[in-house]
């Protein structure tokens, strides 16, 4: 017990730490990804179901539950959590066409990563191998 005591005030002293400047823009850049995501997915699900009403609240509430349970749990379970609140959230919709329509974003995403590494690969901002060994840990 008093290893997590231990652990707990330590996570306290290092958030303590935190620039809270730095802490607003990282919140304040995950929120505008989350809202950016959860837009781009109720449009393509609009495109997919065209005679039914999407709303995007649920939607952005499903993106915000499915990443904090990703968070927490291993294996994208917080994936199976997003399907199902759309799924919910939109009368008539199939899992089928929901995972489609997440393959879709997945596609996006995965273009957006491959041109920002290849951005910070030529710009040598990536520390080279020779380095790796130095770096402090991450515990």
């Amino acid at each position: 017990m008093e290893a997590v005591l231990d652990a707990i005030s330590a996570f306290w002293d290092y958030l303590a730490s935190v620039d809270r400047v730095a802490l607003a823009l990282a919140i304040g850049c995950h929120l505008t990804k989350t809202i950016c995501a959860s837009r781009a997915w109720r449009n393509v699900l609009v495109a997919a179901y065209p005679d039914t009403r999407v709303s995007w609240l649920p939607l952005y509430a499903a993106c915000v539950a499915g990443a904090g349970v990703n968070a927490l749990f291993p294996a994208r379970v917080g994936d199976v959590v997003r399907l199902t609140m759309a799924h919910r959230a939109i009368t008539g919709s199939t899992y089928t066409t929901l995972v489609s329509s997440s393959l879709v974003l997945a596609i996006v995403d995965a273009l957006f990563v491959i041109a920002l590494f290849s951005w910070a690969v030529t710009q040598g901002v990536l520390p080279s191998l020779d380095v790796l060994p130095y770096l402090p840990s991450f515990d």
